[in-house]
């Protein structure tokens, strides 16, 4: 009975086995077995703008007003000024558009009226003025500027054609090897330069306290019914400023570089320049010289030239690395130092590349610096002031003897100086100098 109970129960359990798989699919109402496919309920589409409070909830917002949200919530429905599609017809959207276009009509006026003032400014120096030379050194820089654009400098000689930049070396001891190190070290992690035209050699520099005066006219002004003229532009440099501010200008150069490199006499050049403008104002009172005339009525003996080299880099100092008369002072000479290194040689030829060295120095231009200071220590070994038996031979006065051993070590220091600057070779070196060479005494330094 056992084997019929097993064989009767075994047909039911596989007559519920098929049911039970066919109960788990779903008949369609055509009677067939395939799946019915299910239609996935659709979402809403997202919308570019939301309320503040959907915003700050983070949830979906349909861009009434109110939303649906803060309509059934009872909720103070805002949105934000910029949100809206009709923001353009805003009042805000009003208000900001009418003051850009103030600020614009502003703009447009300052840009007009500065127009008509440099016009005014320009035809005022090209016709008359209000004293034989300039109140301030605009005027001087507008005619150095004509010249210089139709192709011809101030002293007559043709412009130089500015050279290419080429990739200059730097020595391990110069600022711009350092920076380039780090440089590198930046790209090395990832870091790149934002800005690949920094200037080389970039040094900072203390302004002289005391800024140029506006300058006075070298004679008395003549009567106010008749027409003065202007500095012509072929005129030497040296009439554009008079005695007093020439003199002033001696005292700032001492100030920032005759104490601790004391190349000249300063004393000495204060007495020349008050000779020389004396004589000048002299030439102008009595029409010897008229300066709104061409020609250029220069003085080029070497202690003028050493003037001129003191005036220039005082006016470079006072502007910081820029200046049109001190440029165009020492373009005016510049032919007679670079005469220097051909011509025989002596101690006021030293004076005016040391001078020189100290000008380019000043400019920003310490490579420039670098190079002449290197030119006059080999004028100086030429000369024989790394000797000791030069001093007992060739300066028989005390004073002389001084003035050179003073200069020599001011080289020395100068080329040292430039020489770390740049990390270029020294031009002297130290075992070419006699040990036994003598050492600068102290000197009075006038106040």
């Amino acid at each position: 009975m056992s084997t019929n109970g097993a064989q009767s129960a075994s047909p039911s359990l596989e007559a519920q086995t098929p049911d039970a798989h066919t109960g788990s699919k779903r008949k369609n109402p055509d009677g067939s077995d395939a799946q019915p496919t299910q239609q996935r309920a659709k979402r809403n589409r997202y919308i570019s703008i939301a309320c503040n409070e959907c915003k700050r909830r983070k949830i979906k917002c349909n861009g009434q007003t109110p939303c649906q949200r803060c309509g059934n919530l009872q909720l103070e429905c805002m949105y934000a000024p910029n949100c809206c599609n009709n923001f353009k017809d805003s009042d805000e959207f009003k208000r900001m558009d009418a003051h850009i276009q103030a600020l614009q009509d502003q703009v447009d006026t300052l840009f007009n009226n500065l127009n008509s003032l440099r016009n005014h400014v320009d035809s005022s120096v090209l016709g008359t003025s209000a004293s034989p030379f300039p109140d301030n050194q605009y005027a001087h820089s507008v005619a150095m500027s004509q010249a210089s654009a139709q192709g011809q400098a101030p002293n007559g000689r043709p412009k130089q054609q500015q050279p290419a930049k080429h990739p200059r070396f730097h020595g391990p001891t110069s600022n711009a090897f350092n920076l380039g190190v780090a440089k590198a070290n930046l790209q090395s992690i990832g870091i790149t330069a934002t800005d690949e035209s920094a200037e080389e050699g970039a040094f900072t520099q203390d302004a002289t306290p005391l800024d140029s005066p506006r300058i006075p006219p070298l004679a008395p002004p003549p009567s106010s019914h008749t027409s003065k003229p202007v500095l012509h532009t072929t005129k030497d440099p040296m009439w554009a400023i008079n005695k007093d501010e020439a003199i002033r200008l001696c005292h700032v150069w001492n100030e920032e570089m005759g104490l601790m490199y004391p190349v000249l006499d300063i004393e000495a050049t204060i007495r020349h320049a008050t000779l020389l403008y004396t004589f000048m104002e002299a030439a102008h009172r009595t029409r010897l010289v008229e300066v709104s005339f061409p020609g250029a009525d220069s003085i080029s003996d070497d202690q003028t030239i050493i003037l001129k080299l003191v005036l220039a880099t005082a006016l470079i100092l006072e502007g910081s690395g820029k200046s049109e008369l001190g440029t165009a002072m020492f373009q005016s000479i510049r032919a007679n130092v670079e005469a220097v290194v051909l011509a025989p040689v002596n101690v006021r030829g030293i004076k005016m590349l040391t001078l020189t060295a100290m000008y380019h120095f000043h400019r920003d231009e310490e490579a420039t610096a670098w190079r002449i200071i290197g030119l006059a220590a080999r004028l100086c070994m030429e000369l024989g002031l790394h000797r000791r038996e030069t001093y007992g031979t060739i300066f028989t006065e005390d004073d002389e003897r001084s003035a050179a051993i003073r200069l020599f070590w001011s080289v020395y220091v100068l080329d040292r100086r430039w020489s770390f600057g740049t990390g270029m070779p020294f031009a002297f070196e130290d075992t070419d100098i006699d040990p036994n060479v003598p050492k600068p005494v102290s000197f009075a330094i006038s106040e």
